[in-house]
């Protein structure tokens, strides 16, 4: 079986195979190869997922086995002194003025394994605060570095559409989104900033969207192509995909510059 697993305190999606049997919501521990954690089953699929779990999701990880409620509470009890670990953290980043927002903390099931998940908008050099926080700890330490689409999800929020964010409902995967996205539903002109989430990345719903403009484009011509309507000719400048209209510069008309829009049932073919 193929299972998609929640991992650290912030969440951060594994994807892994597994002789076991196990069902969403079950406590498991898994070996990472720097230590064991605990980890839950949020997603189960009988093969590969490629739309929602192949893609992007980290495959680094072993299932050990489910975890006892014993083992539960040993961690929970670790975790009481998180608020000491992030702390001391937030002041060694503060100390060597590194470009890093802490995020959280995850502590392994034997206590001996400290993994920090922060943010930075470039490459950071954490080696320093990596040897401090072992001195001080005595303990294995790992910062594992998070995207700001996963930062927002632990922070939540509201969208400029008023709703939630999209990316803390559990019905919705959010897929890679690009500009090419913003380019096919006709919205690229708005800029960046427009288009962006509380991420500061590429909104979510781009993605959603985007399999129906792919599905109304078809039958459309290409900007570019030189079409036939009726009598006459011209060259397409411009789509409107969802009223599925295509904007022509005719060759006969009065002002070259002028876009004239003609239903795409109206055009009879391409021109030679």
């Amino acid at each position: 079986m193929h299972y998609i697993l929640d991992l650290f305190d912030w969440k951060e999606k594994r994807e892994t195979s597994s002789d076991l049997t196990f069902k969403k919501g079950d406590v498991v521990i898994v070996d990472l190869g720097f230590g064991k954690h605990l980890g839950q089953i949020c997603q189960v699929a009988e093969t590969k997922d490629k739309e929602n779990g192949g893609n992007g999701f980290e495959s680094v990880c072993n299932i050990v086995r489910r975890a006892t409620s014993l083992e539960q509470e040993k961690v929970k009890l670790l975790e009481d002194k998180r608020n000491e670990l992030i702390k001391k953290c937030r002041e060694l980043i503060k100390k060597y003025a590194l470009p890093m927002k802490l995020i959280g903390v995850d502590v392994s099931i034997d206590g001996g394994g400290l993994i920090f998940g922060f943010s930075a908008e470039e490459r950071v050099d954490f080696r320093y605060l990596v040897k401090d926080l072992a001195g001080i700890f005595q303990k294995s330490v790992r910062l594992q570095q998070i995207g700001s689409r996963d930062e927002a999800k632990i922070q939540g929020g509201i969208g400029p559409c008023g709703r939630s964010l999209c990316c803390l409902s559990k019905n919705l995967s959010v897929q890679s989104i690009s500009t090419d996205m913003a380019r096919l539903q006709q919205i690229s002109h708005r800029g960046n900033e427009r288009l962006s989430g509380c991420c500061n990345r590429l909104m979510c719903c781009l993605s959603f969207e985007q399999p129906i403009y792919e599905k109304m484009k078809i039958g459309l011509p290409n900007i570019g192509d030189r079409i036939k309507v009726g009598q006459q000719e011209g060259i397409v400048e411009n789509l409107k995909i969802l009223s599925r209209e295509v904007g022509l510069k005719l060759n006969n008309g009065k002002n070259k510059n002028e876009i004239t829009w003609f239903p795409v049932d109206q055009i009879s073919q391409k021109s030679e």
